[in-house]
């Protein structure tokens, strides 16, 4: 398996932890082009913790350094990557930049030097035909145990949840999706059905592993008369 990559190596150490905050923003554009930003905050007194062992604990320092494997790439028009400190945490924001949006699950296996769908995180764009798109993302595998684990392994696990339970409360994941129009999504829908925020209290996931947690919504594109064209040849 190849090292993690940028938002990989950003989450491993994190999960661990608890105390982090995970949010992600899509933008759709009317003319096809995309942008997406992974926004990772990491409590600054596991920072302390975790220098004093005197280790590194800069978790934007992996992605600065491999910037240049998307720069490069054709599917990418910008990168930008930033670190600041905010209300006791540190955050490392990830901001790409794609010239098609249908390219956004392909620019993240990029990013993570992988298969997205073999990591925590599966994500998927399909196109359910005259102009919807469904795009969806599933978080469940966060808080299920390994089935390989021993019974040993599984005590370890049920302790060190409940001393990560303080340590999680007020952390979220949080999907956040602009589009030209909205359809449906099981998370709230702005009032010009133009922006869907879908927010899961992260001590939901470890306290509810059996549940679903995924976030999933359709938008609505304009479709084009040469796009009626093709749909209507490839079904006859």
């Amino acid at each position: 398996m190849k090292k993690p990559g940028l938002i990989l190596a950003l989450l491993t150490g994190l999960l661990l932890s608890g105390c982090y905050d995970l949010t992600e923003e899509l933008w759709i554009n009317s003319d096809g082009s995309g942008r997406m930003k992974f926004t990772i905050g990491l409590a600054e007194n596991l920072v302390a913790m975790i220098e004093s062992s005197g280790k590194s604990a800069d978790f934007c320092e992996n992605a600065i350094r491999d910037k240049s494997k998307l720069e490069n790439n054709d599917l990418v028009s910008s990168v930008s990557i930033s670190k600041y400190n905010e209300a006791g945490m540190l955050f490392c924001t990830i901001d790409i930049s794609v010239t098609d949006f249908r390219h956004f699950k392909e620019v993240r296996n990029i990013a993570i030097e992988g298969d997205y769908d073999k990591y925590e995180f599966p994500f998927a764009i399909d196109d359910l035909g005259e102009g919807r798109i469904r795009i969806s993302q599933d978080f469940t595998n966060l808080g299920r145990d390994d089935p390989k684990q021993s019974e040993m392994d599984k005590m370890g696990q049920e302790m060190a949840m409940a001393l990560m339970s303080p340590m999680l409360a007020g952390k979220y994941i949080t999907v956040i999706v602009h589009a030209p129009k909205i359809e449906s999504s099981n998370g709230a829908i702005s009032a010009d059905n133009k922006t869907t925020t879908w927010k899961k209290p992260l001590i939901d996931l470890f306290r509810n592993p059996d549940q679903t947690h995924k976030f999933e919504m359709v938008l609505l594109r304009e479709v084009g008369l040469l796009d009626r064209i093709k749909s209507w040849w490839e079904s006859v």
